[in-house]
């Protein structure tokens, strides 16, 4: 007979096995698991590219002859930014994951940077998940 009350034990099951193993939704919207510092950038620079794209679309359709931005327009461009930022906040969670760190860390700005784009991730597994890159 089990214990109801007994503490739940830990698996030592990685998050996610691989980041190739993600679907785009698991990489864009989601925090767990670890990404390279290849995927992180090419992430980051495409939904940035992708944002501005949309940003500029909306704001030269809805802007008016006399070059005053429409309020709907500006209403659109503030419903964008929100998954905008949903999506680099789920990026940034990753990458920090893959240097063993919180996503906490992407508050601190200057170390949260350096953390995200230019510091190796930690060999092996830890608490997050597999290492990214197989090794």
């Amino acid at each position: 007979m089990e214990n109801p009350y007994q503490t739940p034990q830990a698996t030592d099951q990685p998050v996610s096995a691989s980041y190739k193993d993600l679907t785009i939704k698991e990489m864009l919207f989601s925090m767990n698991g670890r990404i390279p510092r290849n995927k992180w950038w090419l992430y980051s620079i495409l939904t940035n590219i992708v944002f501005n794209i949309i940003t500029t679309i909306v704001t030269v359709a809805t802007t008016s002859s006399t070059g005053e931005p429409s309020t709907i327009g500006l209403i659109l461009i503030l419903l964008m930014t929100i998954p905008a930022t949903w999506i680099g906040i789920c990026i940034n969670a990753k990458r920090l994951h893959d240097c063993d760190k919180s996503g906490w860390y992407m508050l601190i700005p200057i170390y949260g940077f350096i953390l995200t784009g230019f510091i190796k991730g930690t060999p092996g597994q830890n608490k997050y998940g597999a290492n990214p890159l197989g090794e």
